[in-house]
């Protein structure tokens, strides 16, 4: 037996069950294709992966991975600075209540409610006439993001959808500060269209924490850190799978600026993430680490409609800068590592912000990316429903 197949056998049977034996460029099905083929799938960057040679499936993992964990990022640090901005915008969720009223029985309550006649205030304990502000302690929401992403050729046409779903709850600590956990979930699909296609499906759960802070009267502060674990697999004539562990921290500021009822909300947000991928169950596609980070002005336009006392409708318009000032790949024994490097782009997004009632609000987003990348364009709908109690 060919010392190199045996090598391969071994080191399989010391690892999870494979799903079946890797099929064109492998160690193990392909001695004669030489040396480390390692060295031979990492060039120096991704846009080797298309053209008359076919990738292998370490250049495919360790170019669309990245494309992946960009949209992840910029998905979950966005949904948690838009949740926690519009809790904490000024009278987002306050009920005012009169401080007492000035009237001694019920019947003259009554009669006076029914008419148009004013109410005065009367001071209470001796404290001014004033209205004292009822705030809603506890915030519960879901947001969910659905992404298509096409690849141009730099990236072998690869296309599929992403799809993530966050759920969170937080807790007003006091007036400028809160305080949430939340959930996530992430599924995509890639897949190549060269005359051998691959696949990569991830699939991933995790959970964090964030907070919010009301820094200035128009300036706020959110921050999350999130943990998820995620299976990945990638597939072509044969499968194999495997998981990985992902950190994301952020950090933003966002303004709130108010010309009548026009909003003009400027934001800066600096994301960050890292994962740490196994080797595949079959050992042929050693460990990889993949590190991202992004940083993201921005600014968003919108103005209000009042439909009712309580119903209000918000059509707004941003536009955001991304800056990818980190995209590595790293794998184990490799020469050279598939790698990005640093890219621009811009996303642009419309939208509509509802309030449906007083302690109710549902965010419709569109979103278009990819207008400096050479790699992908991306097409994107996002729905957060957020309700104070």
């Amino acid at each position: 037996m060919d010392p190199r197949r045996l090598n391969c056998w071994a080191s399989g049977m010391k690892r999870r069950f494979s799903r079946g034996a890797f099929l064109g460029l492998s160690l193990c099905a392909a001695p004669a294709l030489a040396g480390s083929a390692w060295a031979q799938a990492a060039p120096e960057d991704c846009q080797s992966i298309s053209g008359v040679n076919e990738p292998s499936r370490t250049e495919v993992g360790g170019c669309l991975k990245p494309i992946i964990d960009y949209h992840a990022l910029i998905a979950v640090s966005d949904a948690v600075r838009k949740v926690v901005a519009g809790r904490l915008a000024a009278g987002s969720d306050e009920v005012a209540e009169p401080a007492g009223l000035a009237l001694d029985s019920p019947e003259e309550i009554a009669a006076r409610l029914a008419g148009n006649g004013a109410i005065a205030v009367e001071p209470v304990a001796d404290i001014p006439a004033t209205v004292v502000t009822e705030q809603r302690r506890w915030n519960a929401w879901v947001d969910g993001k659905y992404s298509w992403i096409k690849g141009k050729s730099e990236v072998d046409h690869s296309k599929g959808p992403l799809t993530n779903v966050m759920a969170g709850i937080d807790y007003r600590l006091m007036s400028n500060v809160v305080l949430g956990v939340l959930g996530t979930y992430e599924d995509s699909r890639l897949e190549t269209q060269g005359v051998l296609p691959i696949e990569q499906k991830t699939e991933g759960y995790g959970g964090g924490a964030y907070i919010g802070i009301t820094v200035t009267p128009n300036i706020i502060f959110s921050g999350m850190a999130t943990y998820a674990a995620i299976e990945t697999e990638l597939g072509g004539a044969s499968d194999g799978d495997t998981d990985s562990d992902r950190v994301q921290l952020s950090g933003a500021f966002t303004g709130y600026w108010y010309f009548g009822t026009t909003r003009l909300s400027p934001s800066l947000t600096l994301a960050w993430s890292k994962e740490w991928q196994d080797e595949y169950s079959d050992g042929l596609t050693p460990e990889q680490r993949f590190e991202t980070g992004v940083l993201s002005p921005g600014t968003v336009l919108g103005h209000t409609f009042a439909l009712t006392d309580t119903m209000s409708v918000e059509p707004w318009a941003g536009a955001f800068f991304d800056y990818t000032f980190i995209n590595d790949t790293d794998t184990d024994g490799a020469v050279d590592d598939n790698s990005y490097g640093q890219q621009e782009d811009v996303r642009l997004q419309l939208g509509l912000n509802l309030n449906l009632a007083s302690n109710v609000q549902l965010m419709l987003t569109g979103e278009t990316s990819g207008l400096l990348l050479d790699e992908t364009d991306t097409y994107a709908g996002e729905a957060n429903l957020a309700i104070q109690f």
